[in-house]
């Protein structure tokens, strides 16, 4: 971080700094920091300019106008403090936008442990009523999400794209995608029919953006993907990761909205966004600052086209 950026989050920290540690392994360019003051005071740091990557500063500041309306609960990590020096009188040349947030004591959760997969659930399928309680109108946070230039979008629109993408799966066939691929874009009709929804959802639950809290309780982090839609899109997503194993079939089924779609929708999801993630890690275009999203997007799918495999029958896939 620029040395103004450094003095800036220690006078916020309240105390100098004495330990930071760098948390690797996540995707999005820019400080990802633990700090630890000398009173003994802690903060986790994420911060970015638009030179290392033009999208993850608005990430940034989405993340920090959700939190800021939702208030703070043990669910995610408060958000203490924030600024956008793009905003601010003489900014600099390369402005930062900076989050400085709750630093959770916990891990990630382990997907091959059982009491691991339920803890997430269970908390994932009760945000839907937290979130309700805390913002049972959503014209504020809309408003604000506007003013910051950081507007939330609805998952309608991103429904639109997977489906487009279905309708284009021939073109990451042969080298990317299995050659059932291709039969399967009827299914984009389908998600044209998913009700639009008026919820906040968080449109990004994976296990690297969930934490287990010593106590064994769930925190959801990571809010800047966060969108406006049907409130079984974050169940859904939990139960995802797991949709090579059949343990996702009778998983989507124990939840009623889930269930209430029906087993085409659900598959069509599937197959959607694993076609979006292929068609996406195929572009020529890199995502700047981002060099292992493309592996990323490429593992994900093909999680997601063995289950569509299993559900209708057809040949797993190879990588």
């Amino acid at each position: 971080m620029p040395t103004r950026v450094r003095a800036r989050v220690e006078e916020a920290l309240g105390s100098p700094v004495v330990a930071a540690v760098d948390q690797t392994g996540g995707m999005s360019p820019g400080p990802a920091v633990r700090l630890r003051g000398a009173d003994g005071s802690r903060l986790f740091v994420k911060a970015c300019p638009a030179s290392l990557n033009p999208v993850t500063p608005q990430l940034l500041r989405r993340e920090a106008v959700v939190l800021d309306a939702l208030g703070r609960h043990p669910r995610w990590a408060a958000l203490e403090h924030w600024w956008d020096e793009a905003l601010e009188p003489d900014a600099p040349a390369d402005p930062w936008v900076v989050l400085l947030l709750e630093d959770v004591e916990g891990r990630h959760p382990d997907l091959d442990s059982p009491a691991d997969v339920d803890a997430v659930v269970s908390a994932v399928d009760a945000l839907p009523a937290l979130l309700h309680h805390r913002l049972p109108s959503l014209d504020p946070l809309l408003d604000a999400g506007r003013r910051s230039g950081a507007p939330l979008g609805s998952t309608r629109d991103s429904f639109s794209v997977w489906a487009a993408s279905l309708q284009r799966a021939s073109e990451v066939l042969p080298t990317l995608g299995p050659p059932w691929l291709a039969d399967l874009t009827p299914l984009a009709a389908v998600l044209h029919a998913v009700p639009a929804g008026d919820r906040l959802v968080h449109w990004d639950v994976r296990s690297d953006n969930l934490l287990l809290r010593p106590d064994g309780s769930v925190v959801v982090v990571d809010w800047g993907q966060a969108l406006v839609g049907p409130s079984w899109v974050d169940a859904f997503l939990a139960r995802e990761e797991h949709a090579h194993l059949p343990w996702f079939d009778a998983a989507a089924l124990d939840h009623p909205d889930l269930a209430a779609l029906g087993e085409e929708t659900v598959t069509a999801l599937l197959a959607a966004f694993a076609t979006h993630l292929l068609l996406r890690a195929g572009t020529a275009q890199r995502d700047q600052g981002m060099p292992t999203l493309r592996a990323f997007r490429v593992e994900v799918a093909h999680h997601l086209l063995v289950g569509v495999a299993r559900r209708l029958g057809l040949p797993a896939p190879t990588r």
